[in-house]
Parts: structure tokens; sequence; C-alpha cells
């Protein structure tokens, strides 16, 4: 499935990010992050909502390379909510190593 991301039309990509946080698939990671970049506003939102759901905190790097390249406003926000779950699942867990 992970595959068929970058290929897929743009309706497919979409459903293509929701099928994948639903099985839970932390390996989707990379290319959803490469997908969020998309012009799409359906497609990134999709894929925001799956990063949401699939990224943790290896995936900071990844995540403020795509909030820095954000184009609007509304991209931006909606990327900082996957920080924000981020944090929200990692409560009581090791700290996070940004430096």
């Amino acid at each position: 499935m992970e595959a068929h991301l970058a290929v897929a039309k743009t309706e497919a990509q979409s459903e293509l990010a929701r099928a994948l946080a639903g099985r839970s698939e932390k390996s989707a990671v990379a290319p959803l992050l490469q997908l969020a970049r998309s012009d799409s506003e359906t497609t990134r939102k999709a894929t925001v909502r799956a990063l949401s759901l699939l990224a943790d905190g290896t995936h900071l790097v990844g995540l403020v390379q795509l909030i820095s390249e954000a184009t609007s406003g509304a991209a931006r926000e909606d990327i900082r909510g996957v920080f924000e779950s981020i944090v929200d699942r990692a409560e009581g867990r090791k700290p996070f190593d940004v430096a």
C-alpha cells in the first residue's frame, strides 16, 4: 500500500492514507511525510490526520521540515496538530531528545 502512495491519483492517495492509519502502519510515516507536501488540500489533510495517528518522537525532524516548508497558515496549523498528538500519546513515557 505504501508504494502506491506517490503514484496513485489524488482521491486514492487520501484513501490510502486513511487505510494506512487504520492499520497502524508505522512504516508508512516516511512516505506520508512526503505526501503531506501535496498541493491537494484533501490529500494533505487526510495525510496529516494519518500522521497524527502514526508519527512518534522519532519523526520530529521530518515534521519540523514539513512545517517549515508549509506554504499556508492552515497547513502549518494542521501540522502543529501532529506535534500535539505525539505529545499527548507520549505522556508518561521517555522524554523526547530534540537536541
